[in-house]
């Protein structure tokens, strides 16, 4: 089940962030397969205060510490700690809820976390982007069935925002990356007024992105007074206009300047 992998550093670059290979983990911390066969990726959190993707690749360079992923993913940076031909310990459980996914046929993403346990919008939109490239390497198509949370294969709380049936951001995380594979649903016509865009599949969108939803976003900027230009039928592109106002929008709100439309600008444009 699954593609064979047996490239150690398959992937160079996600999001145009270069993935840092300079600090891998302990040996004694994973096991050395040389090649397997992959058909699931796994996200989690790192559950710390505040880290960095660099940090948790010393920590776990440091000996044996009885856990593993193969990748760590923050607000500026990827590493990779784990070769992805080798099978990290991130997934393993004694009564394990997932009928398919284990160690064995997964790779794992770990999201670091930005202040207070919790995963920023910019970090789930690298972790997106990684997820992506990591689909099209091991030919998934379906995102809903092979991109999995540590709940899914386990029934642990992690990651711990992401957790749970019916969890908004998880399906919004998933929509950001199938929007990356271009694996989007048939699109709803685009929205008029403020109570069809809340009733709309929101993706979290960055610059590049289009579609209908990012029309409503545009709309909604432009009543708040942060969208210069006329807005045309056809305007549906995420372009560095749009950028620009929505940081000036975070920067006057406090909603963490990033460029990204996650929940917090969302909820502040649908108010």
């Amino acid at each position: 089940m699954g593609k064979r992998i047996t490239a150690a550093y398959p992937i160079a670059k996600a999001g145009g962030i270069p993935i840092n290979t300079s600090i891998p983990a302990s040996k004694e911390t994973y096991d050395r397969l040389g090649g397997r066969d992959v058909a699931f990726v796994v996200l989690h959190y790192t559950g710390n205060v505040s880290d960095t993707a660099e940090a948790n690749c010393k920590y776990f360079a440091g000996g044996d510490q009885e856990a593993s992923a193969h990748y760590f993913v923050d607000e500026d940076s990827i590493y990779q700690s784990v070769p992805a031909c080798d099978r990290a310990w991130a997934v393993g459980s004694p009564a394990p809820v997932h009928p398919l996914c284990r160690n064995t046929n997964s790779i794992s993403i770990e999201m670091c976390c930005s202040g207070n346990y919790h995963v920023s919008e910019r970090t789930k939109a690298n972790a997106a982007a990684l997820t992506a490239e990591l689909c099209k390497l091991l030919g998934i198509s379906g995102v809903d069935t092979y991109v999995l949370r540590h709940y899914d294969v386990t029934g642990k709380s992690c990651p711990r925002q992401m957790a749970g049936k019916n969890n908004a951001e998880w399906e919004a995380f998933k929509a950001s990356v199938k929007a990356l594979l271009n694996e989007q649903p048939k699109p709803a016509p685009a929205p008029t007024t403020k109570e069809e865009t809340i009733n709309m599949e929101l993706r979290m969108l960055r610059r590049g992105m289009e579609g209908n939803d990012v029309r409503a976003a545009m709309l909604l900027m432009k009543d708040k007074g942060y969208y210069p230009d006329e807005i045309w039928s056809g305007d549906k592109l995420f372009g560095p206009k749009m950028e620009a106002g929505l940081r000036k929008m975070q920067a006057d709100h406090g909603l963490g300047v990033d460029g990204i439309i996650g929940n917090a600008s969302w909820n502040f444009l649908l108010k």
